[in-house]
């Protein structure tokens, strides 16, 4: 049974931040099985460093749960501005999902504002909030809006995975 997946439809998202990641696994639509966030990269050390890591605690997510998909956010291209340490990270999490021969899914901002389109999500903050009245498992996750002048909550990239999921799973053609 060693190749078995625990779950059928097991789906791991990955939401990288400056602090680490933020993860979330779903056995299907709208079905929260684990989730958690991966501070590894507030340590001290080298970008490089601070992104190995991570790397190796994703690799014991990969072991553990054995998805049948990976799914991140778009990193790269048109719309995404994420920093370039995310972008290495980014790099590696699908190289290491590769390695396992798990195959991955890249969602856009566009395509998660669409998906959330009736909560009109201007922010990661708006998405979020419409994750929480979705995924009752997490709500009390949920920080307060942040100020302009502070850096994001950590747990925020729990938020911004779970909303990888929704729209990785969700049908188009019925946005939330």
């Amino acid at each position: 049974m060693d190749g078995d997946l625990p779950y059928p439809n097991t789906s791991l998202a990955v939401f990288p931040s400056a602090e680490g990641f933020g993860w979330m696994v779903f056995d299907g639509p709208l079905s929260p099985a684990f989730w958690g966030i991966c501070t590894l990269a507030k340590m001290p050390g080298s970008p490089a460093e601070r992104n190995s890591r991570c790397v190796r605690k994703l690799e014991a997510l990969l072991s553990e749960y054995r998805p049948a998909t990976l799914v991140v956010e778009a990193f790269e291209g048109e719309g995404a501005i994420r920093r370039q340490r995310i972008q290495h990270l980014s790099r590696s999490i699908i190289s290491l999902a590769a390695m396992h021969g798990t195959p991955t899914r890249i969602v856009s901002r566009a395509e998660v504002a669409a998906y959330f389109a009736s909560a009109k999500p201007k922010t990661r903050y708006d998405v979020a909030t419409a994750v929480a009245a979705h995924l009752k498992e997490i709500r009390h996750r949920l920080p307060a809006k942040r100020k302009y002048w502070h850096t994001a909550d950590a747990r925020m990239a729990l938020f911004s995975a779970s909303a990888l999921l929704f729209v990785h799973y969700g049908n188009p053609l019925e946005p939330l």
